[in-house]
């Protein structure tokens, strides 16, 4: 997409709309190119749920009664 310099000033919400929606926008002024605008690289579409551990402590035998294991972190606190 190509936007003059005026135009970028009046349409900028639609700019970056677009740039938003992965396309570059280049601004031009006079009719030359001066800069370009893209979309971040490091942005990806975010989802609402990501279980990034999820299942990461489903081997493990000492978690297998979690009222005993956490019976047992707790109960050094309440000892003293």
């Amino acid at each position: 997409m190509k936007v003059g310099a005026r135009e970028l000033r009046v349409k900028a919400a639609r700019v970056l709309e677009e740039v938003q929606r992965g396309h570059d926008v280049t601004i031009t002024y006079r009719n030359t190119a001066v800069a370009v605008i893209k979309p971040l690289a490091s942005r990806k579409p975010r989802r609402v749920f990501e279980p990034i551990g999820f299942g990461m402590w489903a081997n493990r035998k000492d978690l297998e009664d979690v009222e005993a294991w956490i019976g047992k972190i707790r109960r050094p606190r309440y000892l003293g």
